[in-house]
């Protein structure tokens, strides 16, 4: 790993951590696009599982813990996007 910023790590081979996301079904970025603050993002899926967009939600460090993030904003999160991937099966 090299690192860019001081939370910001790269991997010689990224592919690897494109699939960890896909296994886990979100993304979290804590502090790596910018100091301060942390996103999740879930992809969107059309009716043949095709991701075709994603949606985040984005919280500052200083009011919310990776234990609140897990717990209160991922699951409402995945919720929602499973619920919008859904509606887009049904198009």
């Amino acid at each position: 790993f090299s690192s860019l910023r001081r939370h910001t790590r790269l991997h010689e081979k990224s592919r690897g951590l494109g699939d960890v996301y896909k296994r886990q079904g979100y993304a979290l970025v804590d502090q790596e696009l910018e100091i301060g603050v942390r996103s999740l993002a879930a992809p969107l899926r059309n009716a043949h599982g095709t991701a075709v967009a994603a949606m985040n939600v984005s919280t500052h460090v200083g009011r919310t813990d990776l234990d609140q993030v897990h717990e209160c904003f991922l699951p409402q999160l995945l919720e929602t996007a499973a619920a919008i991937s859904t509606a887009l099966a049904m198009r």
